[in-house]
Formats: C-alpha cells, structure tokens, sequence
C-alpha cells in the first residue's frame, strides 16, 4: 500500500525554494538572480546542482537565460512552457474541435470582462487593432489580426490565468486558424462576416456593455462550429 520514501536530490530542492520565492512575491518577473558561484554558497550546494536546477528553471519557463547577461525570471507571457503544452496537445491526438471548445469556455468570459475591466491604452489598442482589420487587404494580414485581437481581449480581461492560457492556445491554433477562417468565410458565403463579428465585439467592449460582449463572442464561436459542421 505505501511506497518507500525518496530522497530528493539538491537540485530538486533548489528548484523548489526558488518557485516558493516567485510565489510569495520575494522574486518577480525581471529578477536577476545571484551568480552561479554566489547560488552555490547561498544554497550550500555545487555549481553541477545549481546549473541542473536552472537548467530545469528555464525548460520549465520560469528563467530565462540571457547571452553574458545572467539568468532572470521570466516574463509568463513570453515563457517557454507554451512549447510543451503545443506538443503534448499533438501527441495526444488533439484537434481543432477541442481548441474550440476551449475558446468558448474562456473567451466569452474574457469578453465579459474585458467590458468592465479594459484600461484606457487598452481601448486606444483595440481601436487601433479594427482600423487595421477595416484596412487589411490580404486573408494572411487579417488571419494575424484575428489572432492579435483575442490576445488584446484576453489581456483587457485583466486576469491571468485566462491570458496565459490564451497565449497557449494561439501558439496551437496556429496550424488550423488559416483553415478555420476559410472554412467560415466558405460557409458564410460572406468574406467580410469575420471582421463584421471582431468589430461588434470590440465596440461592445469598448462601450462597456458585458453581458452584450459576452453574447457576441459566444455567437462567435457558434458561427465557427456550425461552418464546420457544414464544411
């Protein structure tokens, strides 16, 4: 019933003294940590261990090692860990029908509370990002502000966690969001009714109506599944 207990090698420890301090605000984002030698004496342990435990810090996304400039922590928006979860997502079969489950369930939350939350260099952002839609020529220009603009929502959604995870479904959703928007623009017959959708979005955003916001990114996503369902 019970297994036998294993010791913990230093690194391990050091790795987890060093996310117990970003948890509790004693390391933040752009906090350059000690010297590798200073570490050492810090942790009283050898440089091999203080190497492994970075190593591991920065394939997990939580430093980021900079050329002849030190290791720091990292920024969540810019961290390595999006890589994996693209990867695990491949190999375990994922497809475009789950991203858009996903999408629904935090996107229209994330526009209900952009509505309420956005500051107002976000508003000039988002107002900025539909006079570039309005003026895009190419489907590969509107594709990337498609993208740009559920980041600029996620992000006026003021929460975290919604963001981060925005950030990691972009990073998948790049092999399927050309696909997706000639799947809508086919089935819509309608080649402008993407932008139409993005513009009633942004502006009940920006007006501050929530619950308005929230209703037009889920008919968003409902338009998105029902073109692929009839593709």
């Amino acid at each position: 019933m019970f297994q036998p207990v294993k010791t913990k090698k230093i690194y391990e420890m050091i790795i987890e003294q060093i996310q117990e301090m970003i948890l509790s605000g004693a390391l933040k984002t752009g906090d350059k940590l000690p010297s590798e030698r200073i570490l050492a004496e810090q942790f009283n342990a050898s440089r091999a261990s203080i190497r492994e435990a970075i190593r591991s810090l920065e394939i997990l996304g939580v430093v980021e090692s900079r050329q002849g400039g030190g290791n720091f922590i990292s920024d969540y928006k810019s961290a390595n860990w999006i890589e994996p979860i693209s990867l695990m997502f491949k190999l375990g079969g994922g497809n475009f029908d789950e991203i858009l489950e996903m999408r629904t369930v935090i996107e229209v939350e994330a526009a209900r509370l952009a509505a309420i939350r956005i500051t107002e260099d976000q508003k000039q952002n988002l107002i900025h990002l539909e006079q570039r839609l309005k003026a895009a020529t190419s489907e590969e220009e509107l594709s990337s502000l498609d993208q740009q603009f559920h980041i600029i929502v996620a992000e006026a959604s003021h929460n975290v966690l919604i963001e981060t995870m925005m950030r990691a479904i972009q990073a998948i959703l790049k092999n399927f969001i050309g696909e997706a928007r000639q799947s809508i623009n086919t089935w819509a017959q309608d080649s402008g009714v993407l932008l139409t959708q993005h513009l009633k979005i942004a502006e009940s955003i920006l007006q501050g109506k929530s619950e308005e916001a929230a209703l037009n990114m889920k008919a968003h996503f409902v338009m998105v599944v029902k073109s692929r369902s009839k593709a």
